[in-house]
């Protein structure tokens, strides 16, 4: 991939195009998202990091606890980037993408610097609510 900024930025513009495409501005998220904005969004999402960019990884987003019934994710909520090991996962939270016009941008960055290894990555313990929300367990 290099360092090569002109690349970057135009994957940045080409992804923004895309979201949009698909009703999902860069401020999307500013408001705030549920569990299904999520389930919907990161579903987008994971298909451009495994076909446009062709990277490897699982997108999460890793909520704190449940709500009062039991039944939604609720609490803190962060995305987190995965990779699947023999006995668990390894992971690292980073830039939550439409919160604002510029976190596709961090986002984007984080997610090379995941591929490229030079993130560092935590073991992390979650049950799976849907595909793309889980609760982290302690």
């Amino acid at each position: 991939m290099g360092n090569n900024h002109m690349d970057f930025d135009f994957m940045v513009k080409d992804l923004t195009r895309r979201f949009d495409a698909c009703g999902y501005p860069p401020n999307h998220w500013e408001e705030g998202y549920t569990s299904d904005d999520v389930e919907e969004v990161m579903e987008s999402l994971q298909l451009v990091l495994t076909r446009s960019l062709n990277i490897q990884a699982e997108l999460v987003m890793l909520w704190e606890c449940r709500d009062k019934s039991g039944n939604f994710p609720a609490g803190d909520s962060e995305v987190w980037i995965l990779s699947k090991l023999s006995d668990g996962y390894v992971g690292t939270p980073i830039t939550t993408p439409f919160i604002s016009s510029e976190a596709l941008e961090g986002f984007l960055k984080d997610v090379i610097d995941f591929h490229e290894g030079t993130l560092a990555l935590k073991p992390v313990r979650f049950e799976r609510f849907s595909t793309f929300n889980v609760i982290r367990t302690h």
